[in-house]
């Protein structure tokens, strides 16, 4: 589904790609600059086709990935099972009750919490399924979808380099181009 997109929305996505052009040359922007996904995703329906946009593209180089050395066979395999199933669940638009199911088994599985001097910190192995479970939750009417587009588009694209700390980094062109490729399509 690529949405239509009115003159106002064509401009958001032009400074999209100029910011692209911009990290390509070496720039770097604070993450926030990606808060126009929350007008781009004022639809519900937009919302959840977007997320699941970059579900579907993370669950794709999760699949790829081989198990990191912080994690465990045996999580990573639940990892790799958990964003399969999540995967099937944003395929078919489940019912809320399978929605929830899933949803809370993939929130399971990263719910570690450490404290920190300041606050509290979920400690995530896994992005990707992080990813998958912003989309999910995307399809329940509890979240507000449109900032739940903002932090799945936030997710996928944010690095984090010495040099810079964290944002958008000339790393981040090419996750940021898959953002613009939603908009524009294929």
């Amino acid at each position: 589904m690529t949405p239509i997109l009115d003159p106002a929305n064509r401009k958001r996505i032009a400074t999209f790609k100029t910011i692209v052009a911009d990290l390509k040359s070496g720039k770097h922007y604070p993450i926030t600059r990606l808060t126009p996904i929350k007008s781009l995703c004022k639809e519900p329906t937009v919302a959840a086709a977007f997320t699941k946009y970059l579900a579907s593209l993370a669950a794709a180089a999760l699949s790829r990935r081989p198990c990191p050395e912080y994690s465990t066979d045996e999580s990573w395999k639940t990892f790799q099972r958990l964003a399969r199933q999540g995967m099937q669940t944003l395929d078919n638009s489940g019912a809320s009750q399978e929605v929830r199911q899933v949803l809370t088994a993939v929130r399971n599985s990263q719910n570690v919490i450490r404290h920190q001097r300041w606050a509290d910190v979920r400690r995530i192995e896994c992005k990707e399924l992080l990813q998958i479970e912003l989309a999910l939750s995307c399809l329940l009417p509890e979240d507000a979808p449109s900032r739940l587009a903002y932090a799945a588009a936030r997710q996928y694209a944010d690095r984090y380099d010495p040099r810079f700390g964290t944002g958008l980094l000339p790393n981040s062109a090419d996750a940021l181009k898959q953002i613009i490729t939603f908009w524009e399509g294929p």
